[in-house]
């Protein structure tokens, strides 16, 4: 896999660790429920994204490319703006692969508006995580914590849990990012505290990487290497969101 890969938790990432190419097995790390999926509709758009994210983790870009594509063409049965919403972020991470950052931001920003006109609204959530660390690791934090905000009111507005530590991980990395290491590991600690009430480790991983990197930052080897331990001690489905360590 390409570069851009390597950095987990500043940067969206397909699963890295995935089933043999050919396998019907799909890695638990793209099955972190979607936002909003839970009807036929949306039982037929979760396949779609587990299917994507499986072949993206599988490396087999050329394979996503032309069955993304190909719902983007019309092809898919259902019509369902859902599944262009799916084929959409999976173009935007073969983009985002490819380094072309801004074409990378229009798909996810498509994909957005595409779950805003579906009936699968809370869909929203997973385009705008996803947008927020390619924000972040080109420096525009601003927009970042915009649309991690955006994510925030969303699964506030829809109650469900198992996405509800993630703005608050992904928060923290943009201010890990910006150099506020008080307040990124304010935000990390503050997700693993909502995970921990909630009963879920999903970003965790993200959380404990944060404060990782904000103890070496602060020359303490000793706290930086305890979080990696952890970290790497967790394992947690992260639907291509690069919240591993």
């Amino acid at each position: 896999m390409g570069t851009l890969l390597k950095a987990q938790c500043v940067a969206p990432t397909v699963p890295c660790e995935v089933a043999p190419k050919g396998s019907a097995a799909v890695d638990d790390s793209v099955r972190l429920p979607i936002p909003g999926l839970g009807s036929s509709a949306g039982d037929s758009t979760s396949a779609l994204f587990t299917r994507l994210l499986g072949l993206l983790a599988e490396g087999d870009a050329s394979l996503v490319r032309d069955q993304a594509e190909a719902i983007l063409a019309g092809d898919d049965p259902t019509g369902e703006d859902g599944a262009l919403c799916a084929a959409l972020v999976a173009v935007g991470f073969g983009a985002w692969e490819q380094g072309r950052v801004r074409d990378a931001r229009g798909l996810f920003r498509a994909a957005v508006r595409r779950a805003d006109r579906s009936s699968l609204r809370p869909l929203r959530v997973y385009p705008l995580l996803a947008l927020a660390p390619m924000l972040t690791a080109v420096g525009q934090f601003d927009e970042a914590e915009t649309t991690i905000r955006e994510a925030s009111e969303e699964t506030k507005r829809t109650g469900g849990t198992a996405w509800a530590d993630a703005p608050a991980a992904f928060r923290a990395r943009v201010h890990l990012s910006a150099g506020r290491l008080d307040v990124a590991g304010a935000a990390a600690a503050e997700a693993l505290a909502i995970g921990a009430r909630l009963g879920n480790e999903y970003f965790a991983p993200l959380a404990v990487s944060t404060l990782a990197a904000v103890a070496l930052r602060r020359g303490d080897l000793e706290e930086a290497t305890r979080r990696v331990h952890d970290c790497r001690t967790m394992t947690a489905p992260r639907a291509g969101l690069g919240a591993g360590c």
